[in-house]
């Protein structure tokens, strides 16, 4: 297959946040210091791929439509947070301090050993704002993203491609 084959099979709609090829100074300057937009747990750089020289991709064009290749792209704006609280807990009333959100909680097996973390959970608060003791089921919710794991590995797979396609 050519490169110029898997560039049509994979192209990218966002490199660190901006379009690829963007000139504007946001873009030149996320680009330079590889910070991610996206509220990025770990702190303002990139972890795609790897934590030094990550790849930056945040979506790629699929069935002429941007999709997700990154679980920290979902955090934009805190959309994914607003819409999980309005689902998880639709009767909390207003006045109450609004959920808490945990990024990637360990999950123990029946055996305690780590069967893996969840990559977001969403906890209630008391009146006072500290983390409600979860009384009941209904205290929490958890998020398990699945952004388009067959084109996350494709992409990881070919890094040294799209570093080179990106200049990089």
């Amino acid at each position: 297959m050519t490169s110029r084959r898997r560039v049509r099979e994979f192209p990218l709609t966002e490199v660190f946040g901006f379009l690829p090829g963007s000139a504007t100074p946001d873009a030149q300057s996320y680009l330079d210091n590889r910070w991610c937009p996206f509220n990025n747990p770990t702190g303002p750089n990139c972890t795609k791929d790897r934590v030094e020289d990550p790849l930056g991709v945040c979506s790629i064009l699929h069935n002429d439509h941007p999709t997700i290749t990154c679980p920290v792209r979902f955090r934009q704006d805190w959309r994914i947070v607003r819409d999980a609280a309005a689902f998880f807990f639709p009767d909390r009333p207003k006045t109450l301090p609004p959920p808490r959100l945990l990024s990637e909680v360990p999950l123990k097996d029946g055996n305690g050993k780590s069967a893996g973390n969840i990559d977001m959970v969403l906890v209630t608060l008391d009146t006072d704002g500290t983390i409600n003791r979860l009384r009941r089921i209904g205290d929490s919710g958890g998020l398990h993203l699945r952004q388009c794991a067959r084109f996350v590995q494709s992409l990881c797979s070919r890094s040294s491609e799209l570093r080179r396609q990106l200049g990089r």
